[in-house]
């Protein structure tokens, strides 16, 4: 048993590590401590209050704010652009209607938003919030994909009658976000495990990498990434160089 401190270790956190005489192998363990406690870094809050309405659906308003990526703009004082996801939706597979893994939109135009705030005085300073465009410059929506495109499997309903919606080649269920150093942003997709090059100023996709390549925009991933599960797709981004 070996112990790494945090100034001496790869990711500057205390590490233990094991070795096991049966299997002949190490494991490394990272101590997490709460590093406010003496002090090393300090905690601050900033409470989002979602105040853009979605839709009113069965007597309650729904809110833009919940967010599925966070970047930081570098060279600022703490600004932030953060994209959420599909949109709302609820699970509808119990329903008597349902024939198969069944979601309810409520509002079933709605397209992801990208955030820009600053995180002042315990709050979000909202300064935009803009939707996600699809080629041409209509807006995309948080819809399933289509059969062949990389359709999670799941049937969307408008309404309980049921309303079915149709699959949409351009739905995004949108996770990480990242800028890069050309002025473009990229974000990854939980539905069909794409990533999509967006321009910066008008949100219009330029790219997508999919393993399900069926539009002109398209770039083709290997097709392994699409064996994901369902709703197993991206969650996060990150860059690994600036070109």
């Amino acid at each position: 048993m070996i112990f790494i401190p945090k100034d001496e270790s790869p990711n500057g956190r205390n590490l233990l590590v094991l070795s096991n005489e049966i299997s002949g192998t190490l494991s490394t363990f990272q101590i997490d401590l709460d590093r406010t406690n003496n002090g090393e870094l300090t905690l601050e809050t900033f409470d989002n209050t979602p105040f853009i309405p979605i839709v009113d659906y069965q007597g309650q308003t729904i809110f833009e704010g919940g967010i599925s990526g966070l970047y930081y703009i570098p060279g600022t004082d703490k600004e932030f652009y953060a994209v959420g996801d599909r949109g709302p939706n609820a699970a509808a597979t119990n329903h008597p209607n349902a024939t198969g893994t069944t979601l309810l939109f409520p509002e079933p135009d709605y397209a992801p938003k990208v955030t820009r705030f600053k995180a002042e005085s315990g709050s979000w300073n909202i300064q935009s919030v803009e939707p996600l465009l699809r080629p041409g410059g209509a807006t995309a929506s948080g819809l399933p994909l289509p059969a062949g495109a990389g359709s999670t499997g799941e049937i969307a309903w408008a309404d309980t009658i049921p309303t079915v919606l149709t699959p949409d080649i351009w739905g995004i269920d949108s996770e990480g976000i990242v800028e890069d150093n050309e002025g473009n942003f990229w974000f990854c997709d939980e539905y069909g495990a794409s990533i999509w090059k967006v321009n910066k100023t008008t949100l219009e996709v330029l790219k997508r990498y999919t393993p399900f390549p069926t539009e002109a925009e398209d770039v083709a991933l290997p097709a392994a990434i699409g064996k994901r599960r369902p709703n197993r797709g991206f969650e996060g981004g990150s860059l690994y160089a600036q070109r």
